[in-house]
């Protein structure tokens, strides 16, 4: 199995009026396999949300560095909602 130790630091930023519903979010992970110590690595994420009329934005980075498992990965990423 995996044990996740984490941390997340988050904002809301309601007063600026250009990104209504501005957030933020930064989340450190720790990996560790639960039984025998493995050090799996660690991982960076970050996001930031807002709406634009009835469009949700939301863009997230992932940055993960193995140790002893896996390879290290970047990953960067838009998504898009729509309210009806």
């Amino acid at each position: 199995g995996l044990n996740d130790y984490y941390a997340t630091a988050s904002v809301k930023l309601p007063g600026v009026k250009l990104l209504p519903g501005l957030n933020a979010a930064v989340t450190y992970h720790k990996f560790e396999a639960d039984t025998g110590g493995a050090n799996y690595g660690s991982e960076w994420d970050a996001k930031i949300g807002f709406k634009l009329s009835k469009v949700g934005v939301l863009i997230k980075y992932a940055n993960y560095k193995a140790k002893s498992l896996g390879t290290d990965t970047e990953k960067h990423w838009v998504q898009l909602g729509y309210k009806f």
